[in-house]
């Protein structure tokens, strides 16, 4: 580029007397000296300028592909477990680890979590350490298909590991503030550090959603949370301390620890709920000619047509993110079943049919797994 400015300096240092007058014309003729040096002016002008955006769309590229590479790990982190040192929650409740999704971890303070409000919605972090899964794949993952239950894992700077579980768990939408609209019954050795956020709306350093608005609690604690005054019980999106500095807040639970002491490491993860011995006796669909009987309330309802409610010519963005009615026509969402049959153990799908002879036939299938392929 710099030899492209010199042949500039040079052009306007001998022309410049007469470029006034050449600019006026109508023609330029390249056989005339002073309207060739103007073309050719006009010309490297226009050729740095290329240049530069080239540079540019190469800088946008580059960015665009590491943000790729950030949303695939994300991806991958639901085919992930706990580590196995220094937690094992296989023991807790008869809970293995591989039934549970992890939606957040802390555990190295690599990640910054004072972020605003798209990124909490959004999701970020690293799947190998620290990281948030997001609040819109949250209210996916919690308000479709069997109702979920809630585990939070703590370790503090002694290596002694607590956990609160609830066994119910769910978050709204965007419209309601991501607030958790339902948090069951509270079991386990950490103390109830969710209770007093439930019904609370989420809320970020730039989306005050606090009701009581005594404190400004994302200036006060940092990070985003379900904060209500005196801003909160537990909070585990503070900033993370060292050992030699975690008698603060921090990443804090206070019925263990209080809410002024920092937590070695803390996860919260989620799994479909438990079922009663009632609702392991589901009732069931018969196949009216075979009378073969199909399970009902085991299985996830990822798409139903019922009523012609709901207009299933959509786009791809549509088909990606899910749309309808869950009590009536409805499709689940491409990314949602990308996650719910990646995640875990495999998944086997049921097909249900009914003619207009209320005739009813079912297709089943041992495995099924929708992929997610980068391309």
């Amino acid at each position: 580029m710099r030899f492209i400015w010199l042949l500039l300096l040079i052009l306007q240092a001998v022309y410049a007397g007469d470029k006034n007058e050449i600019s006026t014309k109508q023609y330029l003729d390249l056989n005339n000296p002073e309207d060739s040096a103007l073309i050719w002016e006009s010309l490297f002008i226009k050729l740095n300028r290329v240049v530069e955006a080239t540079q540019t769309f190469e800088q946008n590229f580059e960015s665009i592909n590491k943000r790729l590479d950030e949303l695939s790990k994300r991806l991958n982190e639901q085919k992930r477990d706990l580590p196995t040192k220094p937690l094992d929650i296989g023991n807790i409740n008869g809970a293995p680890k591989n039934q549970w999704t992890t939606i957040l971890r802390r555990q190295d303070g690599s990640v910054d979590f004072n972020r605003n409000w798209n990124d909490y919605k959004n999701g970020f972090g690293n799947p190998d350490a620290d990281f948030f899964i997001g609040l819109e794949m949250l209210h996916r993952l919690t308000s479709n298909g069997r109702p979920q239950e809630l585990l939070v894992v703590l370790v503090d700077y002694e290596n002694v590991t607590r956990f609160a579980r609830y066994d119910r768990f769910r978050i709204g939408s965007e419209a309601e503030k991501y607030a958790i609209t339902d948090l069951g019954s509270y079991s386990g050795d950490a103390g109830d550090g969710m209770g007093w956020h439930r019904g609370k709306k989420f809320t970020t350093f730039d989306q005050d959603n606090n009701a009581g608005k005594i404190r400004d609690c994302p200036q006060n604690f940092k990070g985003g949370w379900w904060f209500h005054d005196p801003c909160y019980s537990g909070h585990l999106h503070g900033p993370y301390r060292t050992k030699e500095n975690s008698q603060t807040w921090g990443v804090s639970w206070d019925p263990w620890r209080k809410w002024n002491v920092s937590l070695k490491y803390a996860a919260m993860m989620i799994r479909d709920k438990m079922q009663t011995e009632q609702e392991n006796h589901p009732t069931k669909a018969v196949d009216n000619k075979n009378g073969k009987e199909v399970p009902e309330s085991q299985w996830t309802k990822i798409l139903r047509r019922q009523d012609g409610s709901v207009d299933f010519n959509r786009n791809w963005m549509d088909y990606k993110l899910g749309f309808g009615n869950p009590d009536a026509d409805f499709f689940i969402g491409l990314e949602m079943l990308h996650r719910l049959t990646s995640n875990g153990k495999p998944k086997e799908l049921l097909i249900v049919l009914v003619d207009y002879e209320n005739e009813t036939r079912f297709a089943r299938y041992d495995r099924f797994l929708v992929m997610l392929v980068m391309v």
